[in-house]
């Protein structure tokens, strides 16, 4: 009864979990420019700029003639003409007095560097370079190397399977792969793991790690979707040719009643809502989108042309007839599809939203 309890307050506690109406954090209309930076939102209007914090409130003690972010820890502040810098760690201080001019934006971005901008001073280009612990300024025909290069084409994470160790049962299969989520590479729980099984006809399932078959092997794929849930691709012959079905990834249980054309899943949110796509009927080419939860149950019908990719998990920024707006994990409308753009914060309160039309912009909160 107390775990009962406990887990009713959790629920009642978790802003994620209720999500059923919005509150206009900054109205429309009060900036004619609002964009995320870190957990600041930098915001230009008729009186200046500024940087707010998640209620709205200035960060700055005085407002200025314009604000841009310059990566992740540092922005350039323009005064009386002049581009200065700051710091992240320190932005009531100035770390580079405004002596400096740029093009319309601020500045040319350095193309060798990560985090090299360059402004003009006495007719001459300076190299402005901000790293976590501070700004730097290097003089006109400076040769030091490079701070941080630049890197093309990589970031990416390596999610690569490790080697499996045989267990006894998996010499009554042609194949046998792990299925757990790139994140729980550490595999504290083995206990809990479950295998991708391949016969000798390449039909797959899925088997626990006593070698109990929790997914008949009767499917061209299964593939890991989350921690709670594993997609899985139907042979047909018929209309639609390819599907997806939702199945428990604990113990097999089928959690869709409806075959998918395809899916995606947020590389951000392990707990984001499932998205998934299906034709209407099988003479027309378009698909439309819904939404399961992150345990695979269908919450939201195939009736939006586009979804946001990654979203927080209680909803999602959607689309229809080219015009954006807010849609709940449980299947309420919290902000009408008229709006030209709608943009996901970054903040740490990740229910924060920028929203815009042609003429205006505001913030909201998802409550």
């Amino acid at each position: 009864m107390k775990n009962i309890l406990w887990l009713a307050l959790l629920l009642y506690n978790n802003p994620l979990s209720s999500q059923n109406s919005i509150e206009w954090v900054i109205p429309m209309g009060k900036y004619y420019k609002i964009n995320s930076w870190n957990d600041y939102l930098i915001a230009g209007g008729k009186d200046g700029w500024n940087i707010l914090d998640e209620n709205a409130r200035p960060a700055l003690a005085s407002t200025f003639e314009s604000i841009e972010s310059l990566g992740k820890w540092g922005i350039a502040v323009k005064e009386h003409g002049k581009w200065g810098f700051r710091h992240l760690k320190n932005l009531q201080e100035w770390a580079i007095q405004p002596l400096y001019t740029g093009d319309y934006w601020g500045a040319s971005r350095d193309r060798d560097r990560a985090n090299t901008w360059l402004y003009t001073k006495d007719g001459q280009k300076w190299a402005i370079t901000i790293t976590e612990e501070k700004i730097v300024v290097e003089e006109p025909g400076k040769k030091d190397p490079p701070i941080e290069q630049i890197q093309y084409g990589g970031g990416q994470r390596d999610i690569s399977i490790p080697p499996l160790k045989s267990l006894p049962w998996h010499s009554k299969w042609s194949e046998v792969y792990p299925l757990f989520a790139y994140y729980d590479y550490r595999k504290e729980q083995p206990s809990k793991d479950v295998f991708e099984i391949i016969d000798k006809q390449q039909r797959h399932g899925m088997a626990d790690a006593a070698g109990r078959v929790l997914i008949p092997a009767r499917y061209a794929d299964v593939k890991i979707v989350n921690a709670k849930t594993v997609a899985v691709k139907e042979f047909s012959s018929v209309e639609p040719k390819e599907g997806y079905l939702f199945f428990r990834r604990s113990d097999g249980k089928r959690m869709s009643s409806k075959k998918y054309a395809t899916y995606r899943v947020s590389q951000l949110c392990p707990d984001a809502p499932i998205q998934v796509w299906e034709r209407p009927s099988a003479q027309y080419d378009d698909l439309y989108c819904g939404l399961l939860s992150d345990a695979g149950e269908e919450r939201v019908p195939c009736t939006y042309e586009y979804f946001e990719e990654d979203t927080p998990p209680g909803f999602v920024p959607a689309m229809s007839y080219k015009l954006w707006g807010l849609v709940s994990i449980k299947n309420k409308v919290l902000l009408p599809l008229e709006y030209r753009s709608v943009q996901l914060t970054g903040l740490k309160n990740s229910s924060l939203v920028i929203v815009s039309t042609i003429e205006e912009v505001g913030v909201l909160r998802v409550k």
